[in-house]
C-alpha cells in the first residue's frame, strides 16, 4: 500500500511541476516555489526508493529462513 501511495505522491508531484512551470512563464508563481515542488518530488522518490529496498530486504530475510 505505501509503494501504491508514494507512486500516487510521484504523479501528482509531477503534475504539480509542469503546472508550476506553465505558471512560471505567466509570471504567476516565483522561481522558489517551484524549487520547493522539485524538492518534495525528489523526496517523494527517496521515499520510494527506500521503501521498495526495505521491501526488498525482508524478501531476503524471509528466503534465508526458508
Amino acid at each position: 500500500e505505501l509503494i501504491a501511495e508514494t507512486g500516487g505522491q510521484i504523479e501528482l508531484a509531477q503534475e504539480l511541476i509542469r503546472n508550476y512551470k506553465t505558471q512560471l512563464n505567466n509570471g504567476l508563481v516565483k522561481i522558489t516555489d517551484l524549487v520547493l515542488v522539485i524538492n518534495n518530488y525528489i523526496n517523494f522518490k527517496t521515499s520510494l526508493n527506500q521503501t521498495l529496498m526495505n521491501r526488498l530486504q525482508i524478501i531476503n530475510q524471509l528466503n534465508y529462513y526458508k
